[in-house]
C-alpha cells in the first residue's frame, strides 16, 4: 500500500527569518515575570475596583514606554463579589461556627441567617434526589469537579427539588466559584434565571465534620452570607500591533 501523504515545504523569506531570530534573542522571560508580578501584586482585580485601575495604569504605562498604540475600553458589566466572611453555623446538636465562602452570584441570606435542617445529598444528582426528600432542607454536597459536575448544575438541581440552601464541600476553605446559569450581562429573558438559593463552600475538613454529625442524627444549621451583585464598569486595555506585511491579515 503506497503512502499518499504529501510533504509541504514552506519557504521562509530572509526578512521573516531575520525577524524570528531577532525575537528569539530579544524575548526576555525575566521581563515577562516582572510584568506578571507587577500586575498580580495590586490586589484582587475585580471590575470597578481600585486594584483593577492600578493594573490598567501599569499596562498603559508599559505600552506607552514600548511605543505601542493603545486605548482603554470601558464596559458596563453585571458583576458579583463572593462573600469571604460567610459562615455555616451549627445550631444543633452542637454549637459551632464554620468559615465558608459565599459563591458569587448566589443568593444572600437575611442578616440573622437562614436556618433549617441539613441533610447529606452526596453529589446532588437527580439519582440521589430519588432517594431523599430535599424539599425545604439545606443540602450538604460533595463538589466533584468542574468537568464532571459544575457548582451551578448542582445549584440548579437543588433548586428544582425545593432545597432552601446548598453547602458544597470544596478542596480548600475559599473556592472562588461563580454560581450562575448564564454568562455575560443578563437580558430581559435571562434576568429571572439567576440562582435563588444561597450557596456556600466549606473546607473538606469541615465537610467531614458535618457528615459525621449527620451520621449520628438530625442537624440544624444556619447559613449566613451577604453576596454583592450589581452593575459596575470594567476597564479593558487594548493594544494594536500592526503587521509589517499585509497588516490587515497578519501581525
Amino acid at each position: 500500500m503506497s503512502d499518499s501523504r504529501e510533504v509541504v515545504v514552506m519557504r521562509v523569506s530572509p526578512e521573516i527569518k531575520e525577524l524570528a531570530d531577532k525575537l528569539s534573542t530579544e524575548f526576555s522571560t525575566q521581563l515577562v515575570e516582572e510584568h506578571l508580578k507587577a500586575i498580580t501584586s495590586v490586589g484582587e482585580r475585580a471590575p470597578g475596583s481600585p486594584a483593577e485601575a492600578r493594573a490598567c495604569d501599569y499596562i498603559k504605562s508599559r505600552l506607552k514606554e514600548y511605543g505601542v498604540p493603545h486605548r482603554v475600553h470601558v464596559a458596563e458589566v453585571y458583576f458579583s463579589y463572593g462573600d469571604k466572611k460567610a459562615s455555616v453555623e451549627v445550631v444543633s446538636p452542637q454549637n459551632k461556627s464554620l468559615p465558608a465562602y459565599g459563591g458569587a452570584y448566589s443568593f444572600s441570606t437575611p442578616p440573622e441567617g437562614l436556618e433549617g435542617t441539613m441533610i447529606y445529598a452526596e453529589q446532588g444528582t437527580p439519582e440521589t434526589f430519588k432517594k431523599i426528600d430535599a424539599k425545604g432542607k439545606i443540602l450538604l454536597e460533595n463538589m466533584i469537579g468542574l468537568f464532571l459536575l459544575s457548582p451551578h448544575e448542582q445549584t440548579r438541581w437543588a433548586e428544582n427539588v425545593g432545597a432552601k440552601g446548598l453547602v458544597l464541600i470544596g478542596t480548600r476553605l475559599a473556592e472562588m466559584y461563580c454560581i450562575r446559569y448564564d454568562y455575560g450581562n443578563p437580558t430581559r429573558e435571562t434576568w429571572g434565571t439567576q440562582p435563588k438559593i444561597p450557596v456556600l463552600v466549606i473546607s473538606r475538613e469541615n465537610g467531614d465534620y458535618l457528615k459525621s454529625l449527620l451520621g449520628k442524627g438530625d442537624v440544624q444549621v444556619s447559613l449566613k452570607t451577604n453576596v454583592w451583585k450589581g452593575w459596575t464598569r470594567a476597564l479593558l486595555p487594548k493594544a494594536t500591533i500592526r503587521g509589517r506585511t499585509d497588516p490587515e491579515k497578519f501581525v
